[in-house]
C-alpha cells in the first residue's frame, strides 16, 4: 500500500489553531486487485482510528504517482481522474481550514458528513437555508418567498460557499455575475446584496469567522422605477375587462390587477383574500408584509370586480400572472413595463392625482414612514408637469 501524507494549506493571515489529531491520505489498495489488474483508490482518514472511503476510481498500480498524488499519463482517463482527486483535496482543505478557524476538533465522521452535505457551520449556503428555516415562522409570506429566491440565486452562482472564501473579491465577483450574466438592474443587485449582508450578519453574530465582515458591506440606496398606469390607460383596461374578447383566465387575472389598482393591496394580500374579508362594502384585513390592520371602503369599481367568477380562488402562479399581464398590455398597446406590483403604484399615484391627501395614502399603503409615501408625491408632480405640455398641442397653429 502506498501512502502520501496531506497537509493543510493556510494563508499567512490566518491564526494558527489546532483541529485536533487528524490527518488524511490518498491510498491505492494493492491488496485488492481485480481480474484485469486494477486497484481502487481510497480516501484514508486518521483521528486516532483509521477509516477508509472509496473514491470510485480504479487504476493499474503502475499508473499511480504516490509523490504527486496523481494518476499518471499512462492511464487514458488520467485528466478526469486527477480532476476528481483535486476537487476532493480542495474540499477537505476547505473543511479543515474552517474547523481550525472556529477552534473545532475534526474527526472522521465530521469530515465525511461535511464532504457529502456541507453544514451550516462551514458553508454559507447551508447556513442561509438553516437560518431561514429557523426564522420562517416570524416572516411574512411574501418575505419568505423573497428570501427563498435569494438563496436559490446564491446557490446557482456557487453551490457551496465556504465561509473563509467570503472576502471583498468574492463579493465583487458576485456583483459582476448579477450585472453581466443575469443582466440584473442596479436596484435588484443592491436588494440581493442587502439580503447577503443580512445572513452574513447572522453568521458573524453566531461567531462564524469570515474575512469580510457584514459591517464592511455597503448597500447603495436605489430609487426603484415605480411604473404606473395613468387614468386613460386604466380606462383601456376596464373597457377590455368588460369586452367579449377577453378570455376567462385573462379576465380573472385582470380582475385581481384592477382590484389592486383600486385598493393598493399587494399580490400577497389578494392571494389570501376571502369573502369573509368583505363586510358591508368595506375590505378588512391584516396586511401580510407589515402585519398592520387595514380597513378601506370599496368604490363601485372594486366592488364590481369581486363578482368576477372564482375571484377568491388562487389559480395561477405569480410568474403566470405577470406573463399574462404583459400580454394584456401588449394587446392594448400600453408600452410600459408592467408587473402586478405596478397596481400598487397605480393606486398611489392616481389617488394623489385625484386630490387625495398624502397622510391618508400613508395609512392606506401601510407605510411606517411618511418619507416612503412622499416618493409618490414627487412622481405625481413630475407627471402633472409633463401633462402641461399637452397645452402646446391645443394652442399650436398649423401653417
Amino acid at each position: 500500500m502506498q501512502v502520501v501524507q496531506n497537509r493543510v494549506y493556510l494563508p499567512n493571515h490566518l491564526p494558527n489553531m489546532s483541529v485536533g489529531k487528524f490527518s488524511y491520505k490518498i491510498v491505492i489498495r494493492k491488496d485488492q486487485i481485480d481480474s484485469i489488474g486494477k486497484g481502487s483508490l481510497y480516501l484514508q482518514l486518521y483521528d486516532g482510528k483509521i477509516k477508509r472511503r472509496p473514491i470510485h476510481i480504479k487504476i493499474l498500480p503502475k499508473n499511480w504517482d504516490p509523490n504527486k498524488q496523481e494518476v499518471k499519463r499512462g492511464d487514458n482517463d488520467y485528466k478526469d481522474y486527477n480532476l476528481i482527486i483535486g476537487q476532493l483535496k480542495a474540499r477537505i482543505n476547505d473543511i479543515m481550514i474552517q474547523y481550525r478557524l472556529q477552534k473545532l476538533p475534526l474527526n472522521n465522521s465530521d469530515l465525511l458528513k461535511e464532504i457529502d452535505n456541507p453544514s451550516a457551520k462551514l458553508d454559507f449556503v447551508a447556513f442561509c437555508k438553516f437560518y431561514l428555516d429557523e426564522t420562517k415562522e416570524v416572516l411574512a409570506n411574501g418575505t419568505l418567498r423573497q428570501q427563498k429566491s435569494f438563496i436559490t440565486k446564491l446557490e446557482k452562482y456557487q453551490r457551496n460557499i465556504p465561509f473563509h472564501s467570503i472576502d471583498e473579491l468574492w463579493l465583487q465577483k458576485f456583483r459582476a455575475y448579477m450585472q453581466k450574466k443575469l443582466k440584473n438592474k442596479a436596484n435588484t443587485i443592491e436588494s440581493t446584496i442587502k439580503n447577503f449582508k443580512k445572513y452574513l450578519h447572522a453568521a458573524n453574530e453566531k461567531g462564524v469567522y469570515t474575512p469580510l465582515k457584514y459591517d464592511k458591506i455597503s448597500v447603495k440606496r436605489q430609487q426603484g422605477e415605480r411604473e404606473f398606469l395613468a387614468p386613460e390607460e386604466l380606462k383601456k383596461l376596464i373597457e377590455y375587462y368588460d369586452s367579449k374578447f377577453i378570455s376567462k383566465s385573462s379576465k380573472h387575472i385582470l380582475a385581481w390587477f384592477l382590484y389592486s389598482c383600486c385598493t393598493g393591496i399587494r399580490l400577497a394580500d389578494i392571494e389570501y383574500l376571502t369573502a369573509s374579508n368583505i363586510v358591508d362594502k368595506y375590505m378588512i384585513l391584516i396586511m401580510d408584509k407589515t402585519k398592520k390592520a387595514l380597513k378601506i371602503k370599496l368604490n363601485n369599481t372594486a366592488f364590481k370586480l369581486l363578482s368576477t367568477q372564482d375571484f377568491f380562488k388562487n389559480k395561477y402562479t405569480r410568474e403566470h400572472i405577470n406573463r399574462e399581464l404583459k400580454v394584456i398590455m401588449s394587446t392594448l398597446e400600453i408600452r410600459k413595463r408592467i408587473s402586478y406590483h405596478c397596481s400598487r403604484h397605480t393606486f398611489a399615484t392616481n389617488f394623489l392625482i385625484s386630490g387625495g391627501r398624502v397622510e391618508q395614502l400613508q395609512i392606506l399603503l401601510g407605510h411606517s414612514k411618511i418619507q416612503t409615501t412622499m416618493v409618490y408625491v414627487h412622481i405625481v408632480e413630475q407627471y402633472t408637469d409633463e401633462q402641461l405640455f399637452i397645452m402646446d398641442e391645443i394652442f399650436s397653429v398649423s401653417t
